[in-house]
């Protein structure tokens, strides 16, 4: 097959396995000329030097095109359990450790092949409420077993803060991205230099409730997918307000920042530019 412009739309709909096109990508990947955005990115984020800028680049773009072949499988009811497949060896024992006694966060991060986790997570059971951009998924996904809410919409963030800190008082899962939308407050990190935002509604469910958190990351590791759930160590009781909430970000920080530095195919946060010429 040869591509010289790729496109995962097109490659989605060959013929063949979904893990045979993935390593048939990486080989694509490795052959092609590295891509002077994602060059600049490391460049001036990383400190790369010459040597370690194409071949990061690479890695990076595989990463890109993988996920964005990947979500069209999750999109396509006929190939999401293929998909989900990709899992190596998965565990869940963190989070049901976790919720025996109550109600359980899971902080996710835009890292990884998109959507992913979300889907694991549903397909694993227990109707969890996923805070998602509801308008960038297939309609069928509103009819999977789980609570849906969409916190991009600034209208509604009241009345989900409510549901979300109800469902983590009946024992339930709540899962959500606070580098995403979820609040009108944010705490910013600067690191890598640039600045990164994330929202604090999350953190101050976790400081209403005092519930449990865990760092939840669905990462690739060659052409397969690990699960990775790391408790969030809570903030010393004698921080209080904003001051509770910052620690928290930091301690979910702390489990991110190594993934920028040592993993380019899992830097999902870098996708949006290449969407379109993907078809995705």
């Amino acid at each position: 097959m040869a591509r010289p412009g790729y496109r995962a739309s097109e490659h989605a709909a060959e013929p063949g396995s979904l893990r045979d096109k993935l390593t048939w990508l990486r080989r694509h990947a490795d052959g092609r000329d590295p891509d002077p955005r994602l060059l600049q990115w490391g460049r001036a984020h990383l400190d790369l030097g010459a040597d370690a800028a194409a071949p990061w680049a690479r890695r990076a773009w595989w990463g890109i095109a993988a996920g964005e072949l990947v979500r069209l499988a999750l999109q396509d009811c006929d190939r999401r359990d293929e998909a989900l497949a990709l899992i190596r060896a998965p565990d869940w024992s963190p989070v049901t450790q976790a919720q025996r006694d109550g109600g359980v966060i899971l902080a996710a991060a835009h890292l990884g092949p998109p959507k992913f986790l979300m889907n694991a997570l549903i397909a694993h059971g227990g109707r969890p409420l996923v805070l998602t951009n509801t308008a960038d998924m297939p309609d069928w996904w509103r009819n999977l077993p789980a609570l849906l809410c969409n916190p991009l919409t600034k209208a509604d963030r009241p009345r989900i803060m409510v549901q979300a800190a109800l469902h983590l008082r009946a024992g339930g899962v709540l899962f959500g991205a606070p580098d995403g939308g979820f609040s009108a407050a944010h705490v910013t990190i600067s690191a890598f230099r640039r600045d990164w935002r994330f929202a604090t509604g999350l953190p101050a469910l976790a400081q209403m409730l005092g519930v449990d958190a865990l760092n939840a990351f669905a990462l690739w590791d060659g052409e397969e997918v690990v699960l990775r759930f790391v408790p969030i160590t809570l903030p010393t009781s004698d921080l209080a307000g904003s001051a509770w909430q910052q620690a928290w970000i930091a301690a979910h920080w702390a489990a991110i920042e190594p993934i920028i530095r040592i993993s380019p195919e899992n830097l999902r946060f870098l996708s949006s530019g290449f969407r379109r010429e993907l078809g995705t």
